[in-house]
This record gives C-alpha cells, sequence and structure tokens, in this order.
C-alpha cells in the first residue's frame, strides 16, 4: 500500500525530497529530524509488540523486521488476523519501556525546539515529508484500533501518539499470562 502510494505520489507530486539530503548533512530543521528518528523507533515498539504474542521463528516475523524499510502500512495485513496468545517478560518491559521512555522524550523535544509548520509546509513540495507523514498517521490509526481492542478499558489511551500504545504494551508485558 505505501509502494502504491508512492507511486501515486511520485506520478502527481514528482519524487523530489531535500529533506533527506539536509538530513544527512545535518542541516534539517529539528522538527523533521525528530520526526525521521521517531519513524525509525516505531518500528522497534512494534517489533517489540509482536514478540509479546508470538515466538521469533515464526513466519510473520518478517513484516515487522522490515517495516523499518517498507513503512507501516506492511504491518497491515500482519495484524489482520493477530491472536496470538500473551506472554510477559520482564526483560521485554524493559526494553518497551526504554523505547517508549525515548520516543516521549524526542517528541517532546521536538515541539519545544523544532517548528512543526516548517515540517508541515513542505507536505506537498517534499515527497519524504509526505509519504512519512501518511505512514504515520496509518501506524497511529493502527495502534488505536489494536488498544481499543485488546483493552477495552484502557484503550482510550491510545489517543496519544504512539506514547499510549507504547505504555499499553508495558502492561501487558507486566502482567502475568493468560492460561
Amino acid at each position: 500500500m505505501l509502494v502504491g502510494y508512492t507511486i501515486l505520489y511520485g506520478i502527481f507530486f514528482g519524487l523530489n525530497s531535500t529533506l533527506l539530503t539536509t538530513l544527512i548533512a545535518g542541516e534539517a530543521d529539528y522538527f523533521s529530524a525528530s520526526f525521521f528518528n521517531i519513524m525509525g523507533l516505531i518500528p522497534v515498539l512494534f517489533f517489540l509488540d509482536y514478540l509479546t504474542y508470538y515466538p521469533f521463528h515464526n513466519k510473520k516475523v518478517f513484516p515487522f523486521l522490515f517495516s523499518i524499510a517498507l513503512g507501516g502500512f506492511i504491518l497491515l495485513p500482519a495484524y489482520r488476523d493477530f491472536v496470538g496468545e500473551r506472554k510477559s517478560s520482564l526483560i521485554r518491559a524493559i526494553c518497551v519501556t526504554l523505547v517508549t521512555i525515548a520516543i516521549t522524550f524526542v517528541m517532546i523535544t521536538a515541539f519545544i525546539h523544532g517548528n512543526p509548520s516548517l515540517y508541515f509546509s513542505k507536505f506537498f513540495s517534499d515527497s519524504l515529508v509526505g509519504i512519512m507523514t501518511i505512514d504515520w498517521l496509518a501506524i497511529y490509526g493502527l495502534t488505536i484500533v489494536l488498544s481499543v481492542h485488546r483493552h477495552k478499558q484502557y484503550g482510550w489511551i491510545s489517543v496519544i501518539p504512539i506514547i499510549g500504545f507504547g505504555y499499553l504494551l508495558i502492561l501487558e508485558n507486566l502482567r502475568k499470562p493468560r492460561h
């Protein structure tokens, strides 16, 4: 789906991106660099979510391993029949906690030190900004659906983008497994 969106975006708007070159050169504005870093941390959170329900050797691991390169859209079919049995792990809970704290820190500092309006003004002129923003919205929607489905009582907390999902995942990993 992301590949299809990228092709359509390229046809109508062109695949031009100054963001990638400014990121590599270290000259990107703080908000754009932070957003790019968050988009790299989110697949780690989803991979830890996968490990909460399935063993690493399960065939469903492939979308989770490649989501960092192919975007959050690759996870949508993977979660279609996501009904594994939850496993508790203190190590996994610590990892999820650290990733959630990192995402929280990057998001807060991005809004304090960055300029979100500069990033979003590039939405139609920079292909990477457009694609990352659409990918972010898909991932955000997925976290809301998963959270509400798994946590009838506390699913509402996932309206806090990505951080709410991470918090619920921490709670899942700290609870005892169901038998």
